[in-house]
This record gives structure tokens, sequence and C-alpha cells, in this order.
């Protein structure tokens, strides 16, 4: 994954994975619960708002969903920094802190993209093998403040594809999203994926980008196709060939520009899957794009 650490893993069994973006700050931070004061044992330069983790209070946290905490002032090359908020974990003189702030991720309702490649033969009924913008918390923030792609048959939040799946959805938060269409929860027309190896896409358009009629819903394209040879087949909307509209209350999205691979944006992390590569871009790319990426996964010969 680009060489990002992974962090905040919390497993019983070994078998799930919870992926994050961050740096680690040099040296160490001294916190005292109840406090809002950091004092690093070397300066430090941090925007207003950089959200921190801090290591010691992973053992105090009983889910995924450790905080973090947002500073609350830009510091430059400063050895003491301000949180917006006390920090609620375990005293400690020496832990490591991460800034678990992304860089040139989507925000709010800005345009993105997201593709992944992933095993065609490994998934799950449950929640959530996801891959892609999140809430940067960790913590289930609402409707449409997450916008990853999902692979599996999860049909718990009352929603599906046509028939008994695998399917490539949308993550968005509250709810799994196959393309909810005429009342009926059951999207036929996102049929399900049976092939070794699974190319799954998903592009949101910002609301005033979106076609026609799709302005005030918001919109989003879901696409997936056979990584070994051909093309990409929409999946959502496939009644147009193109982008269809977000469910009530996903407009404006309200994404904060996390990364997740493997669970769900509130640290979820029941999910079955491979992945082997994948992107999230900012700005949704075209479809002669789009074609381009699957015929060079196509190129790198998965299987073979």
């Amino acid at each position: 994954m680009g060489g990002h650490t992974v962090y905040g893993i919390k497993v019983t069994d070994g078998s799930d994975i919870a992926y994050r973006t961050g740096t680690p700050l040099s040296g160490t931070a001294s916190v005292v619960s109840g406090s809002s004061t950091v004092t690093f044992s070397s300066p430090q330069t941090l925007a207003k708002g950089a959200p921190l983790m801090f290591v010691s209070e992973l053992a105090s946290c009983t889910t995924y969903n450790c905080p973090s905490y947002p500073v609350a002032q830009a510091t430059s090359a400063s050895t003491t920094a301000t949180l917006t908020t006390n920090y609620t974990g375990a005293t400690s003189s020496a832990t490591t802190t991460w800034n678990v702030g992304t860089q040139g991720v989507a925000t709010g309702d800005d345009p993105e993209g997201i593709y992944a490649v992933v095993d065609g033969t490994s998934y799950d009924a449950w929640c959530c093998f996801d891959y892609g913008n999140s809430e940067i918390n960790g913590v289930d923030d609402g409707a449409g403040t997450m916008e990853a792609l999902y692979w599996g048959n999860d049909t718990q939040f009352g929603e599906s594809g046509g028939g008994s799946g695998p399917w490539i959805g949308a993550d968005i938060e509250n709810g799994l999203y196959f393309g909810y269409a005429n009342g009926s929860a059951k999207v036929s027309t996102n049929t399900a994926v049976s092939f070794s190896y699974v190319t799954g896409m998903i592009k949101g358009l910002s609301a005033s980008q979106c076609p026609s009629g799709l302005t005030s819903s918001g919109c989003l394209k879901l696409k997936a196709g056979n990584a070994q040879s051909g093309t990409l087949a929409v999946k959502f909307d496939s009644a147009t060939g193109g982008y269809g509209a977000r469910p009530p209350g996903y407009s404006p999205m309200k994404k904060t520009g996390g990364i997740i691979l493997g669970s769900g944006g509130d640290g979820s992390a029941s999910g079955t899957g491979i992945w082997f590569e994948g992107a999230v871009t900012t700005g949704a790319p075209t479809d002669a794009a789009d074609d381009s990426v699957q015929a060079n996964i196509v190129a790198a010969g998965y299987g073979h």
C-alpha cells in the first residue's frame, strides 16, 4: 500500500486487518489523561486540525474506534501543541504519536474515483471488506462521511445486488449501496460478479457536476469486470450506462479523507477478502481512463 505502515490493528484471531494512512512523528510525546496539552521530545510542525493518534491509547480502546485529537492551532518547530479536545487515553510520558491526516484525498462533496483488484473467490456476507475514502477518526460520523468500494455479498443493511452475489457496491456509511432503484432493495441490474479476479470501480461526482436531473440527489457510478480479460461493465446505473442518483440523505457528501482497507469506516472488520492493488484519485477519472486502467490490469496477467 504505497509504503504506508499499517497501524491500529486490534484483532483476536489474526484474520482481520484495519488500515489507515498516517506518518509517525519524530521522537515521543508526553500526554496526561484529561489534559489538552501535548509535550513532544523534539520540535514538531503541524497544521491546524492535524489529527493525532497516540499509541499509548490503543490498549484502552475496546474497538477499532480509537479517537484522534485535532491540533487546535498550527505549530512551527514547537515542542508543545494544544488539542481541540482533552485527551482521554492512558497517561504516558513517552508514547509514539501519529499524524493520521492524509494529503490529496477528496473531502466534503469533492469528486473522486476508486479502483481495486480483489480475489473473486474470497468474500463473505458481513461488514465490511472496503477500500477507499472513509472517516479519518475511525468512527461512524454519519451518512455520506465515507465513499468506499465494497466487495462481498452482505445483505444485512437491507439492500443487495441481483442473485446471491458477490457484488461490487458502495459503502457510503450507515449502509451498503448497490443502486437502490424503483423502491426495491434488491437491485437486479447490479448482477453478481463471478470471476477468479475482479476489478471494481466507484466514481462519485460533486452534486453540481452530475448529469441533468441528478444535481439535487448527487450521483455515483459502479463498475466491475474480469481482471484477467475483457472490459468493465457498468453495475450502477446500468439503465443509463452512466451515473445514477445517490440515496436520499447522501448529498452533499461529507467525506473527511481517511483511507481504509479491509474494514468498514467504523472499523467493522468482519468482512473477508483479498486485495491486490488499487488507487484513490482526487477528481473522477473519465470512462476512457477507466478502460485504460482495466487494460493495464489485464496485461499484468493475474493468475499466470
